[in-house]
């Protein structure tokens, strides 16, 4: 009759929502990566850092690593990035979500997460 979700269900389908969120994301990071600024020989995308960010603070630093690798790998591959978008992107994303997960801040301010962000994404440079 009425199946009770167990525990192992609806951890499945929590990261059945992570894993869709970090999907679209690198979609959309990559869709705004075709506003671009060289910078010494890197390709700066301002909309993959924002994306970065956004993903870390919804999903966690695990998955916006995930993501800023599939974000970085298809951007390559598409020639619309440059080799050093995968340090950038991958780290900035990991840094901005772990400084935001473990931060003593108060976590209603907007602001944390730009600043979490923003501190952790100049490794692109």
């Amino acid at each position: 009759m009425w199946q009770i979700l167990g525990k192992e269900d609806k951890m499945k389908k929590f990261n059945l929502k992570k894993l869709t969120v970090t999907a679209i994301l690198a979609a959309v990071a990559v869709v705004g990566s075709l506003f671009s600024f060289p910078v010494f020989g890197s390709k700066c995308a301002p909309v993959q850092h924002l994306v970065n960010v956004l993903c870390a603070v919804t999903v966690g630093p695990w998955w916006a690593l995930a993501q800023a690798f599939i974000a970085s790998l298809i951007r390559n591959l598409l020639g619309l990035g440059s080799p050093l978008a995968f340090p950038g992107s991958m780290c900035g994303a990991l840094l901005g979500g772990l400084l935001y997960k473990y931060s003593s801040w108060n976590r209603n301010h907007w602001w944390n997460a730009l600043l979490s962000g923003g501190i952790s994404c100049h490794g692109d440079f």
